[in-house]
Order: C-alpha cells, then structure tokens, then sequence
C-alpha cells in the first residue's frame, strides 16, 4: 500500500460549538477509517468474509472477534491454512464504528488521520493529513456532499421532486465512496449495508452545511 501523505482542508464559517467539531471529526474520522480498511482488503493486507450470510448466521461460533496478534477471524480457523497469516474479516466489521476504528489501527498503524492545525475564525479551516490515496477519495466524496448540499439549500427544499433527486445523488456520492467493495466480491446485501453506513456518516456533514458552519472541502 502506498504509504505517501496527502492533507484536505475543511473551509469553516460561524460559530463552532464542542459538538459540532465532535459530529464533524467523528464522520470524517469513521469514513477515513472505512475507506483505509477497504483499501486494505484490496491490496491483500487483509481478505473479506465472502460466505453468504444464512452462512454466517448458521455459524454456531461467538460474533466474530479480531485476534489482535494473528490479525485472523476465530469463527474461520480453517482459514489459516489457506490465508497464511492474512486476516479474514468479516464484512459486518466495517458498518461497526468501534470497530472499523480498531481495524484500521491495526492494519495500518502509521496512517491515522492526524489534525495538522486549526485556524478558528469567520473564514476559518482545519486541515487534515492522511495516507494520499484514502484523503484523495475522501476530499472528493466530502466536496461533493458539501457542494449538493450548499446548492440544495439554496434552492427550494420543499419541491419533493428534487429532495427526491438529492437524496440519490447522495446514495450515488456513498456508492462511488467505496465502490472498492464491488471489487471484493460482496454481495449485494452487504455491499447495500456499506452504503447505508456511509449515508448515515454523511448526516453530520450536512447539517453543518445548512447551518452554514462547513463551506467547502479543499486541498490544502
């Protein structure tokens, strides 16, 4: 995995309280995480769980626990013979906030997402530096929620057609966010769960911008 920095700056306006800094660096935080560990499985740093899911609901074995010192899923043992010592998680991992964030840990130690500087004011910014090839993707995915959302707000919230075509787009913005899972095999049920995951991250994001706290997502 290519292991070059790259750094986003989050443009800010208007009072910020404890909560929203919180809100705003939890998503981005969480969908930073998500991305790093899809990019993982990708490269082989990692394998997802493949089998179907009346698979894994048959599993007689605890909820899946990540084996810190094997990096191996203890419901599949059978696995290690032919992974090696490759994790082999499953996909539920990744719509699990708490979890996500220790996968990503584990996986990649080095590439944390690390606040560079914080300029309050009106204008004001926080930039962000992390692994490049995750922060290129997640500069583009957040540019675009805030730009829709800027434009939505603008224009007539209560024309229903519209809400309606916002609302795609924005599930359109979450698939192309980790498009990288259609590259690992999951199903579609799975791969459906992910997305929600990634609309439910957008929330906080969206609020900040129709309060006109977040105003654009730039390179920095």
């Amino acid at each position: 995995m290519d292991e070059s920095t790259d750094v986003l700056r989050l443009r800010l306006e208007g009072r910020w309280y404890a909560e929203d800094l919180a809100a705003c660096m939890g998503s981005v935080a969480t969908l930073y995480d998500l991305r790093i560990v899809l990019q993982a499985f990708r490269d082989g740093v990692a394998r997802p769980d493949k089998r179907s899911p009346r698979d894994r609901r048959r599993s007689d074995a605890p909820l899946t626990e990540v084996d810190r010192r094997l990096g191996q899923d203890r419901r599949r043992q059978e696995s290690t013979s032919a992974s090696g010592s490759t994790p082999y998680l499953a996909p539920s991992l990744l719509v699990d906030q708490d979890q996500l964030g220790h996968l990503s840990r584990l996986l990649c130690p080095r590439a944390r997402l690390e606040i560079l500087r914080i300029h309050y004011g009106s204008p004001g910014s926080c930039d962000l530096a992390g692994l490049g090839t995750v922060v290129s993707h997640l500069k583009e995915f957040l540019a675009h929620v805030v730009e829709q959302s800027s434009s939505a707000r603008a224009s007539d919230s209560s024309n229903e057609r519209a809400e309606l075509e916002r609302r795609l787009m924005r599930s359109d913005y979450a698939r192309q966010f980790v498009d990288v899972a259609g590259e690992l095999g999951y199903g579609a049920e799975e791969w459906q769960d992910i997305v929600r995951f990634v609309e439910a991250r957008q929330g906080a994001i969206i609020v900040l911008v129709e309060k006109q706290k977040l105003t654009a997502v730039t390179a920095a």
